[in-house]
């Protein structure tokens, strides 16, 4: 199965950002994030774990070695049976612990792309399901994060395009309709 919908990418400096429902595991990109606990486990049921099981064994082998993350750390492992060369690990926290802390979600996530070397990335919506954030305010947080960093990082060589890729229609058009408000001033590409 395609891509179910994309929006138009919009330029913003020079980067690509946009909108697609798909499956993020599908997306050949040079990273996706997983949206985990601190424990990286890959939960049933979870959009982590479905990542964990499309990556296969070796992600879970790989990980077991890893130390807890704190709330909106993140780093990087192989992709492995992925057609992402990466997968950014972040830990997402409960809402009650405020947006700051899924905004450096999305802000560690650029770092470790940038540092490996990287300049795609797939983000999920993040912090909708078991951790409670109300879809609205999480794209709203999505949208400002990444739009902070790239204009705190915009260097050639750096972050090339960024995909907000949803899970659900409702999402989709939440992330569509925003894209345009934070990146208001620049045109789409068709």
């Amino acid at each position: 199965m395609g891509i179910m919908y994309q929006s138009p990418p919009h330029t913003f400096g020079s980067h690509l950002i946009s909108v697609v429902q798909d499956d993020i595991t599908k997306l050949h990109v040079d990273a996706i994030v997983d949206s985990t606990n601190r424990s990286m486990g890959g939960a049933n049921g979870t959009l982590s774990g479905i990542i964990h099981r499309a990556a296969g064994p070796r992600l879970k082998r790989d990980l077991g070695t890893r130390k807890t993350l704190e709330y909106g750390d993140a780093i990087v492992t192989p992709g492995y049976n992925l057609p992402a060369n990466a997968i950014v690990h972040t830990a997402i926290p409960h809402s009650s612990m405020g947006t700051h802390v899924l905004s450096n979600c999305y802000a560690n996530s650029l770092r470790e792309l940038v540092a490996f070397g990287y300049h795609t990335i797939a983000f999920p919506c993040m912090g909708t399901g078991n951790q409670g954030f109300d879809r609205h305010m999480a794209a709203n947080t999505a949208m400002s994060s990444v739009k902070n960093f790239l204009e705190q990082n915009d260097r050639p060589g750096h972050v090339h395009k960024v995909i907000f890729c949803t899970h659900s229609t409702e999402e989709y058009n939440i992330y569509k309709n925003l894209l345009p408000q934070y990146f208001c001033g620049y045109h789409t590409t068709d």
